[in-house]
Protein backbone atom coordinates (compact mmCIF):
# COMPACT_ATOMS: atom_id res chain seq x y z
CA UNK A 1 0.00 0.00 0.00
CA UNK A 2 1.34 3.53 -1.43
CA UNK A 3 0.20 5.53 2.32
CA UNK A 4 2.18 2.52 4.18
CA UNK A 5 5.23 2.46 2.18
CA UNK A 6 5.17 6.34 2.97
CA UNK A 7 4.73 6.20 6.17
CA UNK A 8 7.61 3.58 6.28
CA UNK A 9 9.85 5.37 4.06
CA UNK A 10 9.99 8.77 4.66
CA UNK A 11 12.22 8.71 7.71
CA UNK A 12 14.43 6.96 6.12
CA UNK A 13 14.76 9.46 2.80
CA UNK A 14 14.77 12.42 4.79
CA UNK A 15 17.71 10.89 6.65
CA UNK A 16 19.06 10.32 3.73
CA UNK A 17 18.90 13.46 2.90
CA UNK A 18 20.86 14.70 5.60
CA UNK A 19 17.75 17.00 6.80
CA UNK A 20 18.62 18.46 10.12
CA UNK A 21 15.17 18.60 11.82
CA UNK A 22 16.95 21.98 13.65
CA UNK A 23 13.72 23.06 15.01
CA UNK A 24 12.60 19.22 16.90
CA UNK A 25 16.26 19.65 18.21
CA UNK A 26 15.08 23.81 19.80
CA UNK A 27 11.96 21.59 20.93
CA UNK A 28 14.47 19.30 22.58
CA UNK A 29 16.83 21.84 23.88
CA UNK A 30 13.90 23.68 25.48
CA UNK A 31 12.78 20.30 27.05
CA UNK A 32 16.79 19.68 28.35
CA UNK A 33 16.96 23.09 29.89
CA UNK A 34 14.06 22.92 31.31
CA UNK A 35 15.10 19.64 33.27
CA UNK A 36 18.15 21.44 34.11
CA UNK A 37 16.52 24.33 36.25
CA UNK A 38 18.41 26.64 32.73
CA UNK A 39 16.07 29.62 31.87
CA UNK A 40 14.29 29.35 28.55
CA UNK A 41 14.63 32.82 27.21
CA UNK A 42 18.01 34.43 27.23
CA UNK A 43 19.94 32.05 25.44
CA UNK A 44 21.21 28.46 26.41
CA UNK A 45 24.40 28.21 28.04
CA UNK A 46 27.44 25.50 27.15
CA UNK A 47 26.50 22.18 25.48
CA UNK A 48 23.32 23.75 25.12
CA UNK A 49 23.92 26.78 22.28
CA UNK A 50 24.92 23.95 19.77
CA UNK A 51 21.31 25.29 18.16
CA UNK A 52 22.35 29.18 18.08
CA UNK A 53 18.13 29.17 18.17
CA UNK A 54 15.92 30.67 21.06
CA UNK A 55 13.13 29.08 22.79
CA UNK A 56 10.16 30.56 21.19
CA UNK A 57 7.63 28.62 22.62
CA UNK A 58 5.12 28.89 26.44
CA UNK A 59 7.18 27.29 28.52
CA UNK A 60 4.32 24.11 29.22
CA UNK A 61 5.42 23.28 25.46
CA UNK A 62 9.17 22.96 27.06
CA UNK A 63 7.65 20.98 30.00
CA UNK A 64 5.86 19.07 26.83
CA UNK A 65 8.95 18.64 24.83
CA UNK A 66 10.89 17.21 27.83
CA UNK A 67 9.70 13.62 27.05
CA UNK A 68 11.79 14.28 23.37
CA UNK A 69 14.65 13.85 25.60
CA UNK A 70 14.58 10.48 26.73
CA UNK A 71 14.85 9.47 23.14
CA UNK A 72 17.95 9.23 20.88
CA UNK A 73 18.00 12.08 18.50
CA UNK A 74 17.40 9.47 15.32
CA UNK A 75 14.35 8.01 17.61
CA UNK A 76 12.84 11.34 18.05
CA UNK A 77 13.45 12.63 14.49
CA UNK A 78 11.65 9.07 13.11
CA UNK A 79 8.51 9.32 15.78
CA UNK A 80 8.14 13.43 14.68
CA UNK A 81 8.31 12.44 11.16
CA UNK A 82 5.93 9.78 11.70
CA UNK A 83 3.44 11.52 13.71
CA UNK A 84 3.19 14.11 11.54
CA UNK A 85 2.52 12.05 8.86
CA UNK A 86 -0.39 10.57 10.42
CA UNK A 87 -1.54 14.10 10.96
CA UNK A 88 -1.32 15.37 7.73
CA UNK A 89 -3.29 11.86 7.20
CA UNK A 90 -6.01 12.67 9.73
CA UNK A 91 -6.35 16.24 8.46
CA UNK A 92 -7.04 14.58 4.97
CA UNK A 93 -9.51 12.23 6.24
CA UNK A 94 -11.80 14.22 8.22
CA UNK A 95 -11.74 17.48 5.95
CA UNK A 96 -12.68 14.89 2.75
CA UNK A 97 -15.37 13.42 5.41
CA UNK A 98 -16.97 16.62 5.00
CA UNK A 99 -16.63 17.03 1.52
CA UNK A 100 -18.07 14.23 0.18
CA UNK A 101 -20.27 11.49 1.28
CA UNK A 102 -18.55 8.94 -0.85
CA UNK A 103 -16.40 6.74 1.33
CA UNK A 104 -14.60 5.02 -1.25
CA UNK A 105 -13.47 8.61 -2.19
CA UNK A 106 -12.30 9.60 1.31
CA UNK A 107 -10.05 6.58 1.70
CA UNK A 108 -8.58 7.21 -1.51
CA UNK A 109 -7.50 10.55 -1.09
CA UNK A 110 -6.95 10.25 2.83
CA UNK A 111 -4.09 7.62 1.62
CA UNK A 112 -2.66 9.26 -1.59
CA UNK A 113 -2.92 13.24 -0.89
CA UNK A 114 -0.39 12.93 2.42
CA UNK A 115 1.60 11.28 -0.05
CA UNK A 116 1.44 13.70 -2.67
CA UNK A 117 1.18 16.98 -0.48
CA UNK A 118 5.01 16.26 0.55
CA UNK A 119 5.82 18.33 -2.93
CA UNK A 120 4.32 20.93 -1.42
CA UNK A 121 6.83 23.34 -0.31
CA UNK A 122 5.14 24.24 3.74
CA UNK A 123 4.81 20.39 3.72
CA UNK A 124 8.17 19.47 2.93
CA UNK A 125 9.46 22.38 5.09
CA UNK A 126 7.26 20.92 8.24
CA UNK A 127 8.81 17.81 7.69
CA UNK A 128 12.75 19.18 7.15
CA UNK A 129 12.55 21.21 9.73
CA UNK A 130 10.70 18.91 12.96
CA UNK A 131 8.38 21.19 13.14
CA UNK A 132 4.75 20.63 14.92
CA UNK A 133 2.54 22.33 12.54
CA UNK A 134 0.74 19.30 11.02
CA UNK A 135 0.14 18.14 14.74
CA UNK A 136 -1.23 21.36 15.62
CA UNK A 137 -3.70 21.57 12.57
CA UNK A 138 -4.98 18.17 12.73
CA UNK A 139 -5.37 19.50 16.61
CA UNK A 140 -7.57 22.49 15.73
CA UNK A 141 -9.12 20.21 12.35
CA UNK A 142 -9.98 17.23 14.53
CA UNK A 143 -11.55 19.78 17.05
CA UNK A 144 -13.98 21.88 14.43
CA UNK A 145 -14.88 19.10 12.60
CA UNK A 146 -14.69 15.58 13.96
CA UNK A 147 -15.52 16.07 17.78
CA UNK A 148 -18.85 15.81 18.60
CA UNK A 149 -19.61 15.38 22.26
CA UNK A 150 -19.92 19.58 23.23
CA UNK A 151 -18.26 18.28 26.64
CA UNK A 152 -15.18 17.69 24.37
CA UNK A 153 -15.01 20.08 21.76
CA UNK A 154 -12.44 22.94 21.88
CA UNK A 155 -10.33 21.43 24.32
CA UNK A 156 -8.06 20.63 21.38
CA UNK A 157 -7.51 24.14 20.54
CA UNK A 158 -6.89 24.87 23.51
CA UNK A 159 -4.32 22.54 23.82
CA UNK A 160 -3.12 23.76 20.83
CA UNK A 161 -2.96 27.42 21.02
CA UNK A 162 -0.98 26.43 24.51
CA UNK A 163 1.89 25.38 22.66
CA UNK A 164 1.61 27.41 19.95
CA UNK A 165 -0.44 30.60 20.91
CA UNK A 166 -1.40 31.14 16.68
CA UNK A 167 -4.44 28.23 17.36
CA UNK A 168 -5.95 30.69 19.82
CA UNK A 169 -7.46 32.32 16.13
CA UNK A 170 -9.67 29.87 16.17
CA UNK A 171 -11.58 30.18 19.13
CA UNK A 172 -13.18 32.64 16.38
CA UNK A 173 -14.30 29.86 14.55
CA UNK A 174 -16.56 28.68 17.54
CA UNK A 175 -17.87 32.57 18.26
CA UNK A 176 -18.57 32.61 14.45
CA UNK A 177 -20.68 29.06 14.70
CA UNK A 178 -22.14 30.20 17.70
CA UNK A 179 -20.64 27.77 19.78
CA UNK A 180 -20.07 29.33 22.96
CA UNK A 181 -19.43 26.27 24.89
CA UNK A 182 -16.47 25.56 22.78
CA UNK A 183 -15.28 28.79 22.58
CA UNK A 184 -14.83 28.69 26.29
CA UNK A 185 -13.74 25.38 26.89
CA UNK A 186 -10.50 26.81 24.24
CA UNK A 187 -9.99 29.41 26.79
CA UNK A 188 -10.25 27.70 29.36
CA UNK A 189 -7.81 24.65 27.99
CA UNK A 190 -5.43 27.27 26.95
CA UNK A 191 -5.52 29.29 30.28
CA UNK A 192 -5.35 26.13 32.44
CA UNK A 193 -2.27 25.11 30.52
CA UNK A 194 -0.64 28.40 30.45
CA UNK A 195 -1.60 28.23 34.79
CA UNK A 196 0.32 24.63 34.83
CA UNK A 197 3.32 26.66 33.42
CA UNK A 198 3.60 29.10 35.95
CA UNK A 199 3.64 26.02 38.84
CA UNK A 200 5.89 24.36 36.77
CA UNK A 201 7.89 26.67 35.27
CA UNK A 202 7.66 30.16 36.70
CA UNK A 203 10.40 31.94 36.09
CA UNK A 204 10.39 31.40 32.28
CA UNK A 205 6.50 32.07 32.76
CA UNK A 206 6.92 35.18 34.25
CA UNK A 207 9.68 36.13 31.41
CA UNK A 208 7.58 34.63 28.46
CA UNK A 209 3.60 36.18 29.33
CA UNK A 210 5.19 39.79 31.10
CA UNK A 211 8.10 40.48 28.65
CA UNK A 212 8.24 38.36 25.51
CA UNK A 213 5.18 37.66 24.44
CA UNK A 214 4.55 40.84 22.51
CA UNK A 215 7.81 40.72 21.02
CA UNK A 216 7.24 39.57 17.34
CA UNK A 217 11.23 39.94 16.70
CA UNK A 218 12.08 37.07 19.67
CA UNK A 219 10.87 34.37 17.09
CA UNK A 220 13.28 35.29 14.33
CA UNK A 221 14.23 38.43 11.65
CA UNK A 222 10.74 39.85 10.59
CA UNK A 223 12.04 40.81 7.34
CA UNK A 224 12.78 37.43 5.99
CA UNK A 225 11.40 36.21 3.45
CA UNK A 226 10.04 32.82 4.38
CA UNK A 227 8.02 35.31 6.83
CA UNK A 228 4.68 35.15 4.68
CA UNK A 229 2.54 37.64 6.83
CA UNK A 230 1.33 40.97 6.46
CA UNK A 231 3.87 42.25 9.50
CA UNK A 232 6.53 40.52 6.88
CA UNK A 233 5.15 42.31 3.99
CA UNK A 234 4.86 45.37 5.17
CA UNK A 235 8.40 45.72 7.14
CA UNK A 236 10.10 44.65 3.64
CA UNK A 237 8.29 47.44 2.27
CA UNK A 238 9.91 49.45 4.75
CA UNK A 239 7.35 52.16 5.33
CA UNK A 240 8.90 53.51 8.60
CA UNK A 241 8.62 51.40 12.04
CA UNK A 242 5.30 53.96 13.29
CA UNK A 243 3.49 53.75 9.79
CA UNK A 244 4.57 49.68 9.74
CA UNK A 245 2.54 49.21 13.24
CA UNK A 246 -0.32 50.96 12.40
CA UNK A 247 -0.47 49.40 8.76
CA UNK A 248 -0.19 45.73 10.29
CA UNK A 249 -2.50 46.79 12.95
CA UNK A 250 -5.64 48.51 10.42
CA UNK A 251 -4.63 45.45 8.05
CA UNK A 252 -5.21 42.90 10.22
CA UNK A 253 -8.42 44.48 12.12
CA UNK A 254 -9.81 44.54 7.65
CA UNK A 255 -8.61 40.78 6.98
CA UNK A 256 -10.20 39.56 10.33
CA UNK A 257 -13.44 41.34 9.54
CA UNK A 258 -12.90 39.51 5.94
CA UNK A 259 -12.54 36.35 7.82
CA UNK A 260 -15.73 36.86 9.36
CA UNK A 261 -17.61 37.53 6.91
CA UNK A 262 -16.52 34.72 4.71
CA UNK A 263 -16.66 32.30 7.67
CA UNK A 264 -20.83 33.91 8.43
CA UNK A 265 -21.31 33.46 4.84
CA UNK A 266 -20.55 30.24 4.08
CA UNK A 267 -22.60 27.16 5.16
CA UNK A 268 -19.77 25.11 4.80
CA UNK A 269 -17.66 24.12 8.29
CA UNK A 270 -14.81 23.16 6.26
CA UNK A 271 -14.43 26.58 4.12
CA UNK A 272 -14.97 28.93 7.31
CA UNK A 273 -12.28 26.79 9.25
CA UNK A 274 -9.87 27.76 6.23
CA UNK A 275 -11.05 31.18 6.29
CA UNK A 276 -9.92 31.44 9.76
CA UNK A 277 -6.77 29.72 9.26
CA UNK A 278 -6.18 32.60 6.80
CA UNK A 279 -6.60 35.03 8.92
CA UNK A 280 -4.73 33.59 11.44
CA UNK A 281 -1.95 33.38 9.04
CA UNK A 282 -1.82 37.15 8.12
CA UNK A 283 -2.33 38.41 11.14
CA UNK A 284 0.84 37.32 12.80
CA UNK A 285 3.39 38.96 13.05
CA UNK A 286 5.58 35.70 11.90
CA UNK A 287 3.84 33.45 9.22
CA UNK A 288 6.82 31.22 8.13
CA UNK A 289 6.36 29.46 5.02
CA UNK A 290 6.18 25.83 6.69
CA UNK A 291 3.39 27.68 8.87
CA UNK A 292 1.29 27.82 5.71
CA UNK A 293 0.27 23.77 5.90
CA UNK A 294 -3.71 25.21 5.99
CA UNK A 295 -2.87 25.21 1.82
CA UNK A 296 -3.98 20.82 2.20
CA UNK A 297 -7.47 21.74 3.69
CA UNK A 298 -7.65 24.58 1.56
CA UNK A 299 -6.60 22.76 -1.57
CA UNK A 300 -9.15 20.04 -0.77
CA UNK A 301 -12.35 22.26 -0.53
CA UNK A 302 -11.36 23.88 -3.74
CA UNK A 303 -10.89 20.31 -5.46
CA UNK A 304 -14.79 19.20 -3.95
CA UNK A 305 -16.54 22.30 -3.82
CA UNK A 306 -16.20 22.75 -7.56
CA UNK A 307 -17.15 26.08 -9.76
CA UNK A 308 -16.55 27.99 -12.65
CA UNK A 309 -12.62 28.14 -13.29
CA UNK A 310 -11.89 26.17 -10.12
CA UNK A 311 -9.88 23.30 -11.79
CA UNK A 312 -7.39 26.37 -13.13
CA UNK A 313 -7.18 27.76 -10.17
CA UNK A 314 -6.21 25.14 -8.15
CA UNK A 315 -3.86 23.85 -10.55
CA UNK A 316 -1.93 27.02 -10.44
CA UNK A 317 -2.11 27.29 -6.33
CA UNK A 318 -0.36 23.94 -6.24
CA UNK A 319 2.36 25.41 -8.51
CA UNK A 320 2.71 28.53 -6.32
CA UNK A 321 3.15 26.38 -3.47
CA UNK A 322 5.05 23.95 -4.42
CA UNK A 323 7.84 26.19 -6.01
CA UNK A 324 8.23 28.56 -3.55
CA UNK A 325 9.15 31.59 -5.59
CA UNK A 326 10.68 33.27 -2.51
CA UNK A 327 13.58 30.95 -2.53
CA UNK A 328 14.30 32.54 -5.57
CA UNK A 329 15.34 35.59 -4.32
CA UNK A 330 18.10 37.66 -1.87
CA UNK A 331 17.32 37.09 1.26
CA UNK A 332 19.46 36.86 5.01
CA UNK A 333 21.12 40.26 6.00
CA UNK A 334 18.28 42.12 5.42
CA UNK A 335 18.39 41.80 1.74
CA UNK A 336 14.56 41.46 1.19
CA UNK A 337 14.92 45.35 2.69
CA UNK A 338 16.17 46.06 -1.18
CA UNK A 339 13.71 44.17 -3.21
CA UNK A 340 12.19 45.57 -6.21
CA UNK A 341 8.51 46.10 -6.65
CA UNK A 342 8.24 43.41 -9.10
CA UNK A 343 10.19 40.90 -6.62
CA UNK A 344 7.69 41.41 -3.98
CA UNK A 345 5.41 40.77 -6.34
CA UNK A 346 6.27 36.23 -6.20
CA UNK A 347 8.12 37.01 -2.69
CA UNK A 348 5.25 38.05 -0.96
CA UNK A 349 3.26 35.38 -2.85
CA UNK A 350 1.55 33.53 0.05
CA UNK A 351 0.30 36.67 1.15
CA UNK A 352 -1.22 37.94 -1.58
CA UNK A 353 -2.79 34.43 -2.64
CA UNK A 354 -4.24 34.53 0.79
CA UNK A 355 -5.83 37.94 0.47
CA UNK A 356 -7.32 37.43 -2.96
CA UNK A 357 -8.96 34.49 -1.28
CA UNK A 358 -10.32 35.83 1.93
CA UNK A 359 -11.95 38.50 -0.78
CA UNK A 360 -13.31 36.15 -2.84
CA UNK A 361 -14.65 33.73 0.28
CA UNK A 362 -16.46 37.21 1.47
CA UNK A 363 -18.54 37.89 -1.49
CA UNK A 364 -19.14 34.22 -2.37
CA UNK A 365 -21.43 31.94 -0.58
CA UNK A 366 -20.21 28.16 -0.58
CA UNK A 367 -23.23 25.34 -0.28
CA UNK A 368 -23.70 23.56 3.10
CA UNK A 369 -22.03 20.19 4.10
CA UNK A 370 -23.14 17.32 2.33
Amino acid sequence: MLWFAALVALPLVLAGMGVYFLDLQVYRTGGLAWLKGLPLYVGFPGELAEFNLPFTYPPIAAVLFSGLTFLPVWLANTLMTMISFLCLSVVCFVVTRRLTPRTNVVWTVSAAVPVAAFALEPVHSTFAYGQINLLLMAFVVVDCLAVTDRRWRGMLVGLAAALKLTPLIFVLYFAVRRDWRAALTSVATFAGLAGAGFVLAPRDSAEFWFHNVLDGSRVGGIAYMTNQSLRGVLHRLNPGQSTEMLLWVLLSAVVVLLAVVAARRTRHDVVALVAIAIAGLLVSPISWSHHWVWCVPAFLALAFLRRNGTGVALGALVVVFSLGPFNWLPSTGDKEMLWTWWQHVYGDVYTWIAIGVLVALAWTRVPADR
